[in-house]
């Protein structure tokens, strides 16, 4: 009956210390039952209150609370408004599989590295740069972070660099680490992590393509969306193309890549040849124009694209027989331009796919994009042929591209 828990604490509000010691009170008998718990501590200011102390009256409670759960919980998510130290105080969890952290500061110290079950481990340090802190020296303390780990995301954490910690996970199958400061020597240390399969690195923002992805061959999931910062008329080093062709080349296994807002002028080259690809997106790059004819899009299920790409190449989307989803954004508009006028041809090509089924218009927080007369005319043909869906989606509700569904499609 209490498998799942949610637990949620007004910070710093007169009656939080009593709250979380009834909670206490409450949870230990029913503790063996409960495989999930998310607790959330907001902040709410209160004049009367000595604020520190309280909140360690109710983290101690909380400590408690799990120290009991210890050998039976599972899952645990905690939103915590001040400070969170991860210390020994979360050794206990020993059955812990799943972990999410999220506050204005994180600091971590010895405690995660002990828990043997934790296989996904989430991070996220909104305020200040997550800290990894272990206060023996390397050769006698613990690991900060548990040897075993398969999945880590440290999204939106203010790192400027990889810290040893990660770059000691042997086994990770799957790293986020979006939204953050990092440059491309700083992921370096990745090239020893032969087993990522699912490499994210969106809004990282960088000078320039990180080389050392050409080392992991495992990868069949690749998010590089804001990765690259440096326009090409920047003219530093080779274009952007260039650098990913250079990069990516090697990834024969990739199954799903993702190049958005990358500041592509063209298709990468060499991946003009890779029949891995199930999914694609090359959406918000306003220099790109055109996609090349090749064996890429022989196998592809998923395709995100702007408007104007398509057409400006809707006849290589001939050789996509295997279309099922296509993703459309608004960024450069065909009104006027050389490719308007097009539209009952490019109906042609996309009414032949046999598999298309669906059509996303993304939405940036939530007003989609202007369509301009060809487009929209595309749009509304394409809701009126039978067996396809057209709708507006959120960035975030294009989100079934992961090593999951790439099994179901490669088992088909």
């Amino acid at each position: 009956m209490w498998r799942s828990l949610r637990l949620e604490l007004r910070l710093f509000a007169p009656s939080a210390a009593e709250a979380s010691e009834s909670f206490v009170h409450w949870f230990i008998p029913r503790a063996p039952q409960v495989t999930s718990l998310t607790i959330i501590g907001r902040r709410v200011e209160h004049p009367a209150v000595q604020q520190a102390p309280l909140e360690s009256i109710v983290m101690s409670n909380v400590a408690t609370a799990l120290a009991v759960a210890g050998p039976y919980l599972q899952e645990l998510s905690m939103d915590w408004s001040g400070d969170l130290i991860l210390s020994s105080w979360i050794a206990p969890l020993t059955a812990l599989r799943i972990a999410s952290f999220s506050s204005t500061k994180i600091v971590v110290r010895q405690g995660l590295g002990m828990l043997p079950s934790l296989l996904d481990l989430r991070l996220r340090s909104s305020g200040v740069a997550l800290t990894l802190s272990n206060t023996d020296s390397a050769d006698r303390g613990p690991a900060l972070l548990p040897p075993g780990l398969k999945a880590l995301r440290i999204d939106g954490c203010h790192l400027m660099y990889l810290p040893s910690a990660v770059a000691s996970l042997r086994h990770l199958t799957d790293l986020v680490l979006s939204n953050n400061a990092l440059a491309p020597a700083d992921l370096t240390p990745l090239s020893s992590m032969t087993c990522l399969r699912q490499l994210t690195l969106m809004g990282t923002r960088m000078p320039h393509v990180p080389p050392v992805l050409s080392h992991l061959t495992s990868l069949r999931v690749l998010y590089l969306d804001w990765t690259v910062n440096a326009a090409p008329a920047q003219g530093f080093g080779p274009p952007t193309h260039q650098q990913l062709s250079n990069a990516l080349g090697p990834l024969r296994r990739l199954g799903v890549l993702s190049l958005g807002s990358c500041q592509l002028e063209r298709f990468p080259q060499d991946l003009i040849p890779l029949t891995s690809l199930r999914a694609l997106y090359l959406d918000n790059n306003p220099f790109l124009d055109t996609l090349p004819p090749g064996p890429y899009l022989q196998q592809l299920r998923v395709l995100g694209m702007d408007w104007r790409v398509l057409f400006g190449s809707y006849t290589v989307l001939k050789a996509a027989r295997c279309l099922e989803k296509l993703c459309l954004t608004s960024i450069g508009g065909v009104e006027g331009g050389p490719h308007a006028g097009l539209e009952a041809d490019v109906m042609v090509v996309l009414s032949a796919l046999p598999r298309l089924r669906q059509v996303l218009l993304p939405m940036v927080e939530g007003n989609r994009a202007q369509l301009f007369v060809d487009p929209l005319n595309v749009a509304l043909r394409l809701a009126a042929l039978k067996g396809v869906t057209v709708k507006a989606a959120t960035y975030g509700g294009i989100n079934n591209e992961w090593i999951e569904w790439l099994e179901a499609v490669d088992g088909m």
